[in-house]
């Protein structure tokens, strides 16, 4: 077994392309993916204003549309065909109508209706536009009444709090500030370890694993073979592994809340499921191309059921039953509650010992491939037939 463990570490340190996919792979994803959220937020949804009123009262509310974070003013229409031509162009994802007689209707108490416009194909921007739309709104409306009041001689503290009677104090215990980043951020890291793992295995040529287990195949079983490749690859992966998620967190500013060592043990456990399947798909497809076109196929369905992008609850019963048995679902879900919500281990105990299954399973595919690989060479044939000589002799 140490012999393998040895020769499978010596092997991936003499080829630079494969150093390269374990070492710099779990460094270059995570920068170049992590890279696309680093601003965390979508802020400034760029839209455009068409005021057919051009009153003082019009103006007032587009300069608290201006104000908003959410919203950014970027093009004033002249007509609706403007409008349509700035979403033809690309140019915003909102377009606000303002209609004739909007002040006249809002000074004799008349309700006076806003044209919105959206483009909803990409929903984060849409989210946030609609939202800093109804937002400035709904304070256009309350300041509205308040003027109203006090001109009828009520206090400003009482016509306050009868425009607003309710009011809210939200407190984000996780995430508070609604940063992408740190929802996305665990899920890709998850997904970029799964990679690069059956990568780095299937980038050791199927010829060289061949070699390996014929040679180890004359006087041990290949589970010798299984064992020492399996820890020579978890030894490379797991500092890599971790490595990479502290540079992700530091270098996007994500704070790690929960038990180091817990993260570190499920990170052991994910990673050792990983390899052992990485060794089960490279030995089950006896080219790289093989695993390359199962990596095409399998991992971005795995990502999208993981709950990494969209939540559980969402998803169909089937889905979530797809979902739920995904080892990658399994970590997401453990690294979101031990390292964003700095829950104590046992809060997702469920979830570690899904991966415990995992493992076992993981254990026995691995075992079939090695074995199902190892039956045909004529090393271990010669072998058995040897101790079947043996054992009839006695």
């Amino acid at each position: 077994m140490l012999n393998e463990y040895y020769r499978v570490l010596g092997f991936i340190f003499s080829k630079p392309g494969v150093l390269v996919i374990f070492i710099l792979g779990p460094i270059l994803y995570p920068l170049i993916m992590g890279g696309v959220y680093i601003n965390g937020r979508t802020q400034n949804v760029p839209c455009c204003i068409m005021d057919m009123d051009s009153s003082e009262t019009s103006r007032r509310y587009i300069a608290m549309l201006n104000q908003s974070q959410d919203l950014r003013l970027v093009k004033k229409a002249a007509s609706l065909p403007a409008v349509r031509e700035a979403f033809e162009d690309h140019e915003v994802y909102f377009g606000i109508v303002i209609p004739r007689g909007f002040e006249k209707n809002i000074k004799i108490g008349k309700a006076a209706t806003i044209a919105v416009y959206g483009d909803g194909m990409n929903l984060i921007p849409a989210i946030i536009g609609y939202k800093g739309i109804h937002t400035v709104t709904a304070t256009f409306n309350a300041a509205v009444k308040i003027g109203v009041m006090t001109k009828k001689g009520v206090p400003a503290g009482a016509a306050y709090a009868a425009a607003l009677p309710l009011s809210s104090n939200v407190n984000g215990l996780y995430n508070p500030a609604n940063n992408y980043n740190t929802f996305i951020l665990p899920a890709l890291l998850c997904i970029i370890f799964m990679q690069i793992t059956f990568i780095g295995i299937s980038a050791v040529s199927y010829e060289k694993r061949s070699r390996s287990i014929e040679q180890v195949s004359g006087s041990y079983e290949g589970s010798y073979w299984l064992y020492g490749s399996f820890l020579a690859y978890l030894t490379l992966m797991i500092p890599m592994t971790l490595l990479s998620a502290l540079f992700s967190f530091a270098l996007f500013d994500f704070g790690v809340r929960g038990n180091l060592v817990a993260i570190f043990c499920v990170t052991v456990l994910f990673e050792s499921v990983i390899v052992l399947l990485g060794i089960f798909l490279t030995n089950t497809f006896r080219d790289t191309m093989g695993i390359m076109i199962c990596l095409m196929y399998v991992s971005v369905p795995v990502f999208l059921v993981s709950g990494g992008s969209w939540p559980l609850e969402a998803m169909t019963g089937a889905c979530r039953a797809l979902c739920l048995a995904s080892p990658l679902t399994l970590y997401v879900t453990v690294t979101r509650r031990l390292v964003t919500m700095g829950a104590e281990p046992w809060y997702a105990g469920e979830y570690i010992f899904g991966l415990m299954v995992w493992l076992l399973a993981a254990l026995a595919l691995a075992r079939f491939s090695v074995h199902k690989t190892q039956k045909n060479m004529p090393a271990y044939i010669q072998r058995k037939a040897a101790e079947k000589n043996k054992l009839q002799s006695n």
